[in-house]
């Protein structure tokens, strides 16, 4: 691990970590590991999260989570001033010296908690840029601006730090002053776990049609609907299965149904498997996997297909 800046070092006490992350779902799959290595160096760690599997995210006894009812896309003015109390109520609870806010939602609750505890320092990771910025109709409404006004408010903080994954990313915050070079980092990813033994085997299926297959959950902006168009083009020639593996996403606004992905799954060369918690067997299927997303930060998707 590197040394820490030096303004993040806290003399002579363990450092208190608060994660808020809109689902346990998500601390699970793209922080858990992070949280496990900085426990292991001695930080305590907190989350705040939606809370729908406390099982899944409560093996590890030593992080303490909290239910914060966060709401993903626009939702309800009065239901986001609540869930930023809650937010307030929590820090005062867990008194950290760091608080990590994953993904745009989060980072805008916490703007309260910014003002209210200029001590700590809130470390905001942009993992991508999601449905607010990549969709045309949300680009143009009002709260587009009250997102893009309320970043910049952020930015201006001194105690507001901005992490990306992608160099096109550091650049879209920094033209959008959404963060300031001086307190932006790159870390390209949340990380992976290397497992050699899990390797594809590309080729091994050469007799058959191959295996296209697109991991993700089932939205519009995960280029879902152009990789179902790309199989129409492929669908004569019975040289390709095209396979949809995820689920739908009821919070998300850019979520397909569930009845339009049985529509697509009807055609001759497309397949929907649904969500599949054994992904390491998926890619062994794999002959090609394919992420047309609109916009990532640094996909775990394609890290794992590897």
């Amino acid at each position: 691990m590197t040394e820490p800046d030096p303004e993040f070092k806290n003399h002579g006490e363990k450092l208190k970590v608060l994660m808020l992350v809109t689902e346990d779902w998500y601390f699970q799959s793209h922080r858990a590991d992070l949280a496990n290595t900085l426990m292991g160096t001695g930080f305590d760690i907190f989350v705040g999260a939606n809370i729908n599997n406390l099982e899944a995210v409560t093996h590890n006894r030593s992080v303490r989570i909290t239910h914060i009812p966060f709401r993903r896309g626009a939702g309800s003015m009065l239901h986001d001033i609540r869930t930023s109390l809650s937010v307030v109520n929590l820090i005062r609870r867990s008194k950290p010296d760091i608080v990590h806010s994953v993904a745009i939602k989060p980072i805008i609750i916490s703007l309260v908690s910014i003002f209210l505890f200029p001590r700590i320092k809130f470390v905001n990771a942009f993992s991508g840029m999601g449905y607010i910025f990549t969709s045309d109709s949300a680009r143009s409404g009002a709260y587009f601006r009250l997102v893009r006004f309320l970043l910049r408010l952020i930015a201006k903080r001194r105690n507001c730090w901005a992490l990306v994954q992608n160099t096109d990313d550091a650049e879209f915050l920094t033209s959008n002053k959404f963060s300031f070079p001086d307190r932006s980092r790159l870390i390209a990813g949340s990380g992976i776990k290397l497992r050699p033994e899990a390797a594809n085997n590309v080729g091994d299926n050469a007799r058959r049609p191959l295996n296209i297959v697109l991991p993700a959950r089932m939205l519009r902006d995960k280029g879902v609907e152009e990789f179902v168009e790309a199989a129409k083009h492929l669908a004569s020639n019975n040289s390709c299965v095209f396979v949809l593996v995820g689920g739908v996403d009821p919070e998300n606004p850019a979520s397909l149904t569930e009845s339009e992905l049985k529509e697509f799954a009807a055609r001759p060369n497309v397949q929907w498997w649904g969500k599949q918690k054994d992904m390491d067997a998926v890619y062994r299927q794999a002959d090609i996997v394919c992420l047309p997303s609109y916009r990532e930060g640094m996909p775990r998707t394609i890290l794992e297909s590897f």
